[in-house]
C-alpha cells in the first residue's frame, strides 16, 4: 500500500474558486491512499499538478454520485484544462491515469469517451484511433444497456447529450474519412481492404442498433402511450433518469442519422415519440433543442413542405434569440451558433421558394444577413441558382454513403445538391410570372408568353408543373409526417383552354401584431412620462424642503 498524498483528505467543495470552478493548482488538495506500485506513482507524478488534482476530484465526484461536483468538473474544469494544457494535443490516456482512480473500469470508460471526443475536436484521428473510439463506445453502451450491471449514475444532462451527439458525429466523420481515403491512390492495400469491408469498424447497422436499443431501454414509447390514455406508466417511475435522458437524445440521434443518409421520411417518422411543443429533457440542453429543430426543418424542406420547414426554422431561431445571453459562455454555444447560421441560410432558401410572412424581428435579421441575395434569388438567372447552391452547401448536413462507395467519384452531398437544384430550377421562373399574374384576373396564355419571352407550349408545361408543386402538406396536429394539403402560393390560377384565370389570395393583416407593437410603445411613453413627472415632483419637494425660513426680524 503506497500513500500518494501527504495530508488528510478535506472536503472537495472547500477548493471552489470564485467562478464556481475548483482551484486545481492548490497544493493542499489531497489524494486518497491507493494500492499501486512505485513505478506507477512516478508515472502519475509526471502529469501536471492541476491535471492530477482534476482527475482525483472528477473521480471522487463520480464515485460519490455528486451531481453538482460532476457538472462543475465536466462543464467547467475539463474545458479550462483542455485549453491550458492540451489545446493541440491529447489528454493522458486511461492507462496513464488508472493509478489515480483505483483502475475503476466504469470511470475509465467514461473518461476514454471524453478523451476521444477531445482528440476528434482538436486533432486529426488516425484509422486506429477511430477504431479504438468505436470499441470504447461499444463497451460504454454495453455497460449502460445491461440492466444488471447498470451504474446508477446522476450524470449531467449535457454529458448525456454529448455522448449521443459525439457517437453520431464520429460515425459521420468516419464515413466521410472513408470516402476521401478510398479516393487516395497512395492508400495502402491493407487499409483499403479494411475500409471497403462494411462489417469492419463503424457502420450504420451498429449505430442504429445502439440508438434503437437505447430508445427501447428508456421505455419512452410505453410512457408516451400511457400518458395518451390518461394513465401513469410503471416504467416512468422505474426508469433511471440517465436512461430517460439518453432515450430522448437517441430520438434526435435517429432523426440525424436518417437525415444524413438521405431518408427524410423515416427521419420525421423517428420523432413520433417526441413532441417538440412540450417541455422535455430536450429543452434543458440548448444544443439538443436546436439540433432537433434544424434536422426536422431540413427534412421538411427536402420533402418540399416549405411552410412546415419555415415554421421549424422560425421556432428554432426565435429560441436562440431568447436564450442567447444565458448560454453565450457555455460549452455548447459554438454548436448553437453554427446551427443558427445554418438555419438562417435554410430559411432564406425556403422563403425564396415559398414566400410567407415572418415574425418582424426574424424578417429584419434575415434581411440583414441576406438582403441583396434574397432579391437575386427571386430572379430566374444563373446567379440565383448559384446562390441557392452556395446556401445549400453551407447549411446542409454532412451527407454520407452508408456503405463504402463503389465509385471513387461518388459524392453524397453532390447527389443531394443536384436533386435539390433540379427542383429549384423548375420553379425559379415563377416569381417573375407571379408578378404578371397579380395584375390580372384573367389573361390569354399568348399574352403571358410574350411578357416572359417563353414559348406557349413550354410555358403551359411550366405553369402546370408549378401548380402541382405549389400544393404541399401542412402539419396541423399529430405526428410530423401528417398534414393537410394546402396551396402555398399567394396566387391561385387554372387554365381553361388557352385562358388563365387568376385568383390572388391576399394575406389578412395581422391586427394582433399591430396592437401588440403599439401597446408596447404606449407603455414606453407612459414609463417616460411617469419617470419625468416623478423627477419633477422630487425636485419641487426638494426645493420646498430646503427653502430658507424667514426669521421674525426679516418678516418685520
Amino acid at each position: 500500500m503506497s500513500t500518494v498524498y501527504k495530508e488528510e483528505p478535506e472536503e472537495l467543495d472547500d477548493y471552489l474558486s470564485a467562478d464556481g470552478d475548483y482551484d486545481l493548482d492548490h497544493e493542499a488538495l489531497v489524494y486518497e491512499e491507493l494500492d499501486v506500485d512505485e513505478p506507477a506513482i512516478q508515472e502519475v507524478k509526471d502529469l501536471p499538478t492541476p491535471i492530477r488534482n482534476f482527475i482525483v476530484v472528477f473521480y471522487q465526484s463520480f464515485v460519490d454520485n455528486n451531481a453538482a461536483r460532476l457538472k462543475t468538473c465536466y462543464e467547467v474544469s475539463f474545458n479550462k484544462l483542455s485549453e491550458k494544457f492540451y489545446k493541440n494535443s491529447t489528454w493522458p490516456t486511461a492507462s496513464d491515469i488508472a493509478p489515480l482512480v483505483s483502475n475503476d473500469a466504469s470511470f475509465l470508460t467514461f473518461y476514454t469517451e471524453m478523451y476521444y471526443r477531445h482528440l476528434h475536436a482538436r486533432l486529426q484521428p488516425t484509422l486506429e484511433q477511430r477504431s479504438a473510439a468505436l470499441n470504447n463506445y461499444v463497451e460504454l453502451f454495453n455497460m449502460l444497456l445491461v440492466q444488471d450491471v447498470f451504474p446508477q449514475l446522476d450524470l449531467p444532462i449535457s454529458w448525456c447529450w454529448d455522448i449521443i451527439d459525439e457517437f453520431i458525429y464520429q460515425y459521420n466523420s468516419f464515413a466521410l474519412y472513408r470516402e476521401r481515403a478510398l479516393k487516395d491512390e497512395s492508400l495502402s492495400e491493407e487499409e483499403r481492404n479494411i475500409l471497403s469491408q462494411p462489417s469492419q469498424g463503424w457502420n450504420c447497422y451498429g449505430v442504429f442498433n445502439v440508438l434503437y436499443s437505447m430508445l427501447a431501454k428508456s421505455n419512452i414509447a410505453e410512457s408516451s402511450r400511457s400518458k395518451d390514455e390518461g394513465e401513469a406508466s410503471a416504467s416512468e417511475y422505474d426508469t433511471p433518469h440517465l436512461l430517460k435522458y439518453l432515450g430522448h437524445f437517441s430520438i434526435v440521434g435517429l432523426l440525424r442519422v436518417h437525415s444524413i443518409l438521405g431518408d427524410f421520411t423515416l427521419a420525421l417518422d423517428s420523432m413520433r415519440e417526441l413532441d417538440l411543443s412540450k417541455k422535455a429533457p430536450l429543452t434543458m440542453v440548448p444544443a439538443a433543442h436546436i439540433s432537433a429543430y434544424y434536422y426536422v426543418g431540413f427534412a421538411y424542406m427536402m420533402l418540399r413542405r416549405y411552410v412546415d420547414a419555415i415554421k421549424m426554422f422560425s421556432h428554432g431561431l426565435m429560441y436562440v434569440s431568447r436564450t442567447k445571453q444565458p448560454h453565450s459562455k457555455s460549452v455548447q454555444y459554438q454548436t448553437v451558433a453554427r446551427k443558427s447560421d445554418q438555419m438562417y441560410a435554410l430559411l432564406a432558401i425556403c422563403v425564396s421558394l415559398c414566400p410567407v410572412r415572418l415574425d418582424e424581428s426574424l424578417h429584419l435579421s434575415l434581411r440583414d444577413r441576406y438582403g441583396e441575395r434574397l432579391t437575386t434569388m427571386q430572379q430566374p438567372t444563373k446567379s440565383a441558382l448559384a446562390i441557392f447552391s452556395d446556401l445549400f452547401v453551407f447549411a446542409a448536413p454532412k451527407f454520407i454513403n452508408p456503405n463504402a462507395p463503389e465509385s471513387p467519384l461518388s459524392d453524397s452531398l453532390a447527389h443531394h445538391l443536384m436533386l435539390f437544384l433540379d427542383d429549384v430550377e423548375s420553379v425559379l421562373f415563377m416569381p417573375t410570372v407571379r408578378s404578371y399574374l397579380k395584375l390580372y384576373t384573367s389573361m390569354h396564355l399568348s399574352k403571358l408568353a410574350s411578357f416572359t419571352e417563353i414559348e406557349e407550349s413550354r410555358l403551359r408545361e411550366m405553369l402546370m408543373l408549378y401548380n402541382l408543386k405549389s400544393r404541399q402538406k401542412k402539419w396541423v396536429s399529430g405526428e410530423l409526417l401528417s398534414g393537410e394539403e394546402v396551396t402555398s402560393s399567394d396566387v391561385d390560377f387554372y387554365l381553361d383552354g388557352d385562358v388563365l384565370h387568376i385568383n390572388e389570395t391576399k394575406a389578412g393583416r395581422r391586427f394582433s401584431d399591430w396592437f401588440l407593437r403599439n401597446i408596447s410603445r404606449l407603455y414606453n411613453v407612459q414609463d417616460t412620462i411617469n419617470s419625468s413627472s416623478k423627477a419633477g415632483q422630487e425636485r419641487r419637494s426638494n426645493r420646498k424642503q430646503y427653502k430658507p425660513q424667514r426669521t421674525e426680524k426679516q418678516a418685520a
